[in-house]
């Protein structure tokens, strides 16, 4: 008897789908292009439109460095040495190393961005 109240049971839950068909109608769905574009739309929305306004620095990458490099303090605490050390470290960089200037960017300022990365505490991101 109690096998008969089981089987007439699992035979009202029973709809006719096992669990394989199920996994096979989700993982089998024409859906993939229309994901595809829904996860291609956000990209574009993420990269395009949430962007925060454009911050104008008040210095340009080269005053800024100048500016601490004029503190004996400020330098230090940005580029962990003395002005006149950062000097004679760009002096050998660019006469001994190659260190040029381009066209976006002096060497010196690229060495103070590079010694600020180095030893400031900061995150850069």
């Amino acid at each position: 008897m109690c096998q008969d109240a089981n089987a007439a049971r699992d035979e009202d839950n029973y709809n006719g789908d096992s669990d394989e068909d199920i996994y096979k109608m989700l993982l089998d769905d024409d859906d993939s292009d229309l994901i595809y574009g829904m996860y291609q739309y956000a990209i574009h929305i993420d990269k395009y439109c949430n962007r925060a306004e454009w911050r104008q620095p008040l210095l340009t990458g080269l005053e800024w460095v100048e500016r601490k490099l004029g503190d004996r303090n400020s330098c230090y605490n940005m580029f962990r040495m003395s002005p006149t050390v950062f000097h004679r470290l760009h002096d050998v960089l660019v006469e001994s190393y190659g260190l040029k200037s381009s066209t976006k960017s002096t060497s010196v300022e690229a060495l103070g961005m590079f010694l600020w990365i180095l030893g400031a505490p900061q995150s850069v991101r």
